[in-house]
């Protein structure tokens, strides 16, 4: 397999692993990760922030390629109901315009180097992907609604559990 393909299917599967590693009582609204990239397993890293419709903000850094404790560290917020309509007042149009219009995704990626991934979730809960590597035309909607998602994370939940994770040796 080619670096490029192992990286995006690395990516893909980070992307999946979004929506079935964290679990919430209510729908998801969206969720975000971002990672360091192929590296070796001490220098390596990866968090995703996840949005449920409750208002439930889940964030989840790792340090090294585990998913679970001690390598990884987990926080939970909950965003007050006015950050929360307007999270999904932020949110609404950017499904309504992928709905319409899905990113495309560049056919071979960048080899090496970190990427952002993300997902926002339609009334009907069907994931609307923001993929890591976007094509030049799309890659200005893609940066608008992953920053739409970062100015709605918690101040301080990334480094917080980016401070509790273990560094694999």
């Amino acid at each position: 397999m080619k670096s490029y393909d192992m990286f995006a299917a690395l990516s893909f599967a980070c992307a999946l692993g979004l929506t079935t590693t964290t679990a919430f009582a209510g729908d998801l609204l969206a969720t975000y990760s971002e990672n360091s990239g192929t590296l070796p397993p001490i220098y390596a890293w990866h968090y995703d922030v996840t949005f449920a419709a409750d208002g439930t903000v889940a964030t989840r850094y790792c340090k090294g390629y585990g998913d679970v404790a001690p390598d990884c560290a987990t926080r939970s917020d909950k965003l007050p109901a006015d950050r929360l309509a307007a999270l999904q007042a932020a949110l609404a149009p950017i499904a309504a315009d992928l709905a319409a219009q899905p990113v495309a995704q560049l056919f071979e990626p960048p080899v090496g180097g970190g990427s952002t991934t993300a997902q926002v979730f339609d009334g009907a809960g069907a994931a609307l992907l923001l993929p890591p590597f976007p094509t030049e035309a799309d890659a200005a909607r893609t940066i608008a609604a992953i920053d739409v998602l970062r100015a709605f994370t918690p101040a301080g939940a990334i480094d917080e559990a980016k401070s509790r994770a273990v560094q694999p040796q």
